[in-house]
């Protein structure tokens, strides 16, 4: 039994796998970041997060800071920007696709090499064969698919001798 290094062993099978899985996780990404826009008509001030300080504290600061406590009230009363939910979420929203995506293109190439490492061993055993060399028996890595595919073969090798 050998232990191979590559991931990717049959690279039409396995990267049309991953690209399969990524347009799903895409397409499920998409879903959430349109309910994300359609819930966006709710906006936020910049301070919704943030405790507003009483009228007692900001007369102190202003008193303190040489000013009349009406100047200091219109500030922070006009300074805050509204923000949707959309303009607070997309980034990081943005950011988790991506790493979803990374993590699934990483899954599927080690899963997928599960179905496509015992694919290539059956496919160089048979090349094996018509260059007229005999097959070997097949063994498969512990973890990989088609175990009863390469018992099967064995057994017809086993028939055929």
């Amino acid at each position: 039994m050998s232990s191979r290094k590559k991931i990717i062993v049959n690279k039409n099978f396995q990267l049309s796998f991953i690209m399969m899985y990524s347009i799903m996780t895409l397409i499920a990404s998409l879903i959430v970041f349109v309910c994300l826009v359609i819930w966006s008509k709710n906006t936020y001030s910049q301070g919704f997060a943030m405790r507003v300080p009483n009228e007692s504290e900001v007369t102190a600061w202003a008193k303190a800071n040489n000013l009349k406590t009406e100047d200091v009230f219109t500030v922070l009363l006009d300074l805050p920007k509204s923000y949707s939910f959309f303009e607070l979420t997309w980034k990081p929203v943005l950011i988790i696709i991506v790493f979803n995506i990374l993590i699934l293109i990483v899954f599927t190439a080690i899963y997928s090499n599960k179905i496509a490492g015992p694919l290539f061993r059956l496919k160089r055993e048979l090349e094996q064969k018509v260059d007229g060399s005999d097959i070997n028996p097949i063994i498969f890595r512990k973890g990989d698919a088609f175990h009863e595919v390469a018992e099967l073969i064995n057994q017809c090798l086993k028939l055929k001798r």
